[in-house]
């Protein structure tokens, strides 16, 4: 995964004569990346009938662990390079980039779904 965020990192804005289309990659990468962080997200348990929602011992408690777990995947991602990757791209991206900006904003926002206050930290 370090791998696929640096390459995005180090090839932005730049054209690599491979035969692939560059920047189409790093969008791809950064939408892999966010879609694998809402793999984690937790669900919203309110029943579709009358929004009711479980509220249980065995429930809440599935809960929590399931926010704990999606906290643990946005720290991992973002300590390997993701948060710093977002900030180079809002930073240093063609700003008639818009497709390449969206990705990253995406990504950052799944980063930072839930005020995740140590991936925060990555930030400063």
């Amino acid at each position: 995964m370090l791998k696929i965020i640096n390459h995005v990192k180090d090839y932005l804005n730049k054209e690599v004569d491979s035969g692939y289309d560059t920047r189409r990659i790093n969008i791809q990468i950064m939408e892999i990346l966010t879609e694998l962080l809402k793999d984690y997200e937790p669900m919203n348990y309110g029943d579709e009938e009358d929004g009711a929602m479980d509220t249980s011992e065995a429930a809440v408690e599935e809960r929590k662990q399931e926010f704990v777990a999606y906290g643990k995947k946005q720290l991992q991602i973002g300590k390997l390079g993701a948060m710093s990757l977002v900030l180079d791209v809002i930073s240093d991206c063609d700003p008639r980039d818009q497709e390449t900006l969206c990705a990253a904003l995406e990504l950052g926002k799944q980063l930072l779904n839930g005020g995740n206050a140590d991936v925060q930290e990555l930030i400063i």
